[in-house]
């Protein structure tokens, strides 16, 4: 049988051609040249001979003999190219190549069948090779198009509607994906990787086990991703956030080299900071080196070594994509002294290297009175000395640290970190450099820290009697803001256009949600490995080390499965017919309304229907009211069966659904329905605030609540025992502040801790010194980030009974919008909008000099502690005090007005909100 484009019986063997594309496509990046070529040439042979070519200007297909030398010479090039025919990469080019070769054959429905799992076949090759979240909408297109053939070639028509097979195959697929998705929970997985398969992800190099001042460089103009991190707990600060990569302790007058091998005694650690667990995504790299917080206490992985200088360092290249947990402490010290060959390692410099650097070291040392002393003389010798920051510093001589220091001053962590260890070397401090990421660019959505090779850095550690190996980063001296801001922040010329346009205002967004998806995709679905499995068996009551359970519970979901597919002809056999257009239309009205918050019972016309929306959405009045009248004329009045009554039902019709477009739009604030009667009434009574409110925003704010609710933890500490009440007025309060936003603001918020008092926290601040002081602090409120919120209940409860400008709930969530938007509404950095800015200044700037000068103010006091605190203070003046604020403070009213979408100052005299 002939392959033409157009023939109805032929389509099938097409569709089984264009799968074998798309197949090979999923391959090209891999695949060598001469594959790709000749699975291209087939595909394009074919096309020719199927096309309606004229007789004589159609080709035909090849002899059988030169198809036996192609498959001969597509053997013969597979060994040569990779010594084998097993593995991922050799089998999937030979199979590519044997695809092409019996498409040039293809002429009956029985070759559409091999054509069609040859492209099966290599769609597994590849979901075995790579599974990025990227790669799933060709992956599954493919699979579509492979099924879509094989319905078409199994057809008692030979596929001669190619289009029913489309159909048949992606409503094949959709009932598969439930039984899949039951598959991938139940079936019993093995530890360790798929077949002991790596998916053999392409690898970008990172740091080395050497440094040369100025390859650091290099490293920070690459924004690839080196990797993911989520913290448990508080997230630390950005002058913390040391990741430890490769330590270096050989340094030969320009390079510093890594020792290999276990070369002195591991140090005993106190620990003395609480521990922080890190759950790592570390993307290929071609490296060994795996890395966490400084320091870390223990191997994550028995291929994992912990050095003696407290690296991690893997037997075998990174390759895959690896996911491990790792503790760190933060804060620790070394008790006793340090060993003889560690104190040579340390303190060996190269002889007649950099003279002028040990003039210096000798200058500083000899006014210095102790290590300590010396290692701050050093500091503030740089701190002094006029250098700067730049990734593109001049190319230094043989004597690269005293060119540094005395000629160019200009360099990069990697020159600074070189440069200061040597000078302690030089002075009699053992130093070492320690290279790796510092910072971490956060990703609210996916609630963790990215690290790319533009947070690479360097820094020293030294040895300090008492203390052990001390952290010193000498780009702090230098560039402090280095460490609160981003290299690409930091340094916006030295980035790409690619990279500018990524962190542009309206794609960053866009991609931190995309890179938020590919990391719950990588950690949650192709890290599902067994100890997960296990996890989430015994979650859901199953023995997970009964392999025989698993398996009787994966028959007993096929079962009920095939039993329901087996079901479904006979249920929809049994289907009630359809109701009218019209009155399925006005039906969904109906419950749209409900969705909305109109309380009504079903028995209820469609008068009073439109009455209860009208009194809920007064701008949709007369539409509804009209609606309803058109409806009840051609629903319960004579019969109209000419044009005319035709005519009138499709206009009401397309103003049923102008009004359900409508709705939901407004429904999009609403998830929920609102609180039930009795609760809201509780609610009230409880609340003034509430009592104050219109009845339509005071179901919105309850619905939005409600929503909260179901979403947010509401846990009690100390004692305090949370009832259904208690989480229902917090909630409502919370829910008050994004009536016009709805509250995916509150996306990161996981948890809110109730303590039946005031509490205490431990308040830790170091000054720029170095000076550490430690402190408690008496609180009412506190907000952690994005993520959990602390309140204490009595101060809660007084804010409802007092009425007034003091409410701890408004003032903690208003913290909490104003960390999801990075602090945008609180600092000028974030450039909201002039007039915001403006205004918030100046009465920022007026709240304080009335504080300094002792007089009365109408906003607290405690607003001018810092810009965030004013944010959140005038808040709770704005919805306690509005009529007043308006009075005395108009512009900041109209700000706060504008910015929440409400007018409190008008609820008091029944206004509607604006």
């Amino acid at each position: 049988m002939r392959l033409e484009a157009l023939a109805e019986q032929d389509r099938a063997l097409q569709l089984a051609a264009i799968a074998y594309g798309a197949a090979v496509l999923l391959h090209i990046d891999r695949l060598p040249l001469w594959c790709s070529a000749t699975a291209l040439l087939a595909l394009l042979w074919r096309a020719a001979v199927a096309w309606q070519w004229p007789t004589e200007l159609r080709p035909a297909l090849p002899g059988r003999m030169l198809r036996v030398l192609l498959v001969i010479g597509l053997f013969a090039l597979t060994l040569a190219a990779f010594r084998t025919v097993n593995g991922i990469a050799a089998g999937s080019a030979l199979l590519a190549g044997m695809g092409a070769a019996k498409l040039l054959e293809t002429r009956r429905r029985r070759d559409g069948f091999f054509v069609a799992a040859v492209a099966l076949f290599l769609l597994t090759s590849a979901c075995l090779d790579r599974q990025s979240l990227g790669r799933m909408p060709a992956y599954v297109l493919t699979l579509w198009l492979a099924c879509a053939a094989l319905a078409a070639l199994g057809g008692q028509h030979e596929g001669r509607d190619i289009r029913k097979a489309l159909r048949t195959a992606g409503r094949s697929l959709l009932w598969a994906v439930p039984f899949a998705a039951v598959v991938f929970l139940l079936f019993p997985r093995i530890p360790g990787p798929l077949w002991g398969m790596g998916a053999g992800s392409a690898a970008t190099s990172g740091l080395g086990e050497e440094m040369t001042p100025g390859s650091i460089s290099e490293l920070s103009l690459s924004d690839a991703i080196v990797f993911r991190a989520q913290i448990a707990g508080p997230l630390p600060a950005s002058e913390q956030r040391y990741w430890r990569g490769p330590v270096l302790h050989h340094f030969d007058g320009s390079t510093w080299r890594r020792l290999p091998g276990q070369v002195a005694i591991t140090q005993a650690i106190d620990q003395r900071s609480l521990p922080v667990t890190q759950q790592i995504t570390l993307e290929p790299t071609g490296m060994r080196w795996w890395f966490a917080l400084d320091t870390a206490g223990d191997s994550p992985a028995p291929q994992v070594q912990l050095t003696f200088d407290k690296q991690l360092i893997s037997a075998r290249p990174v390759s895959d994509v690896t996911n491990y947990e790792v503790t760190s402490w933060l804060q620790t010290r070394q008790e006793g002294s340090l060993s003889v060959v560690a104190q040579r390692m340390d303190l060996r410099l190269p002889p007649q290297r950099n003279p002028r650097s040990l003039a210096l070291a000798q200058q500083l040392r000899s006014q210095s009175s102790s290590d300590s002393d010396y290692v701050q003389r050093t500091l503030q010798w740089l701190r002094s000395g006029g250098f700067t920051y730049t990734l593109s510093p001049p190319l230094l001589g043989a004597d690269a640290v005293d060119e540094l220091l005395f000629d160019t001053r200009e360099g990069f962590c990697g020159h600074y970190a070189s440069a200061f260890t040597s000078l302690m070397r030089a002075g009699g401090v053992p130093a070492r450099v320690v290279t790796g990421y510092q910072g971490g660019e956060w990703n609210p959505i996916g609630g963790y820290l990215l690290l790319r090779q533009s947070d690479a850095h360097a820094w020293s550690e030294v040895w300090i009697e008492g203390q052990g190996w001390t952290r010193i980063d000498p780009t702090a001296v230098v560039a402090p803001e280095r460490l609160q801001r981003s290299l690409r922040d930091l340094l916006p010329a030295s980035a790409s256009m690619g990279v500018r346009l990524a962190r542009s205002n309206w794609l960053a967004p866009l991609l931190q949600r995309w890179d938020a998806a590919g990391h719950w995709w990588q950690h949650s679905v192709v890290g599902f490995d067994w100890r997960t499995q296990q996890s989430v068996l015994e979650s859901l009551g199953l023995n997970a080390g009964d392999l025989l359970q698993q398996l009787l519970w994966l028959g007993a979901a096929a079962a009920l499965w095939w039993l329901l597919m087996w079901a479904l002809p006979w249920l929809r056999q049994r289907h009630r017919q359809r109701p009218l257009p019209l009155a399925q239309d006005w039906a969904q009205l109906r419950q749209q309304l409900q969705r909305c918050g109109v309380q009504h019972s079903a028995q209820l016309g469609p008068l009073q229907l439109a009455q209860a929306g009208a009194e809920l959405f007064p701008d949709l009045a007369s539409q509804l009211h009209d609606s309803a009248q058109r409806y009840a004329a051609l629903r319960y009045g004579p019969t109209i069966n000419d044009a005319d009554g035709r005519a009138a039902a499709t206009t009401l019709r397309t103003q049923i659904k102008q009004l359900l477009r409508q709705l939901r739009a407004r429904q999009r604030l609403l998830q929920l329905t609102p609180l039930p009667p009795d609760a809201l009434q509780q609610l009230c009574s409880q609340l003034p605030l509430a009592q104050r409110m219109p009845v339509a925003l005071r179901l919105r704010a309850s619905a939005l609540a409600r929503q909260l609710l179901q979403r947010v933890k509401f846990l009690g500490c100390n004692g305090l025992q949370v009832t259904e009440s208690m989480r229902e007025l917090v909630a409502f309060q919370a829910a008050l502040l994004v009536l016009h936003r709805g509250t995916g603001v509150y996306r990161s918020l996981h948890s809110v801790l109730l303590y039946p008092d005031e509490f205490v926290v431990q308040q830790r601040d170091e000054d720029e010194s170095g000076v550490v002081t430690e402190s408690e602090q008496v609180l009412s409120g506190q907000t952690l980030d994005t993520d959990c919120i602390v309140l204490s209940w009595a101060d809660v409860e007084q804010a409802c009974h007092q009425d007034g400008d003091y409410n701890v709930v408004l003032h903690e969530f208003a913290h909490l919008i104003d960390h999801a938007v990075n602090g945008e509404l609180s600092q000028r950095d974030g450039q909201r909008n002039a007039s915001w800015h403006d205004v918030m200044e100046a009465e920022y700037l007026l709240l304080c000099k009335r504080v300094d000068a002792e007089q009365a103010s109408l906003i607290d006091p405690y607003g001018s502690e810092a810009p965030a605190e004013f944010f959140a203070v005038c808040t709770e003046t704005f919805f306690g005090r509005p009529t007043e604020l308006r009075q005395q403070h108009p512009q900041l009213y109209a700000v706060l007005a504008d910015f929440y979408g409400l007018s409190p100052a008008d609820w008091d005299n029944g206004s509607r909100t604006r």
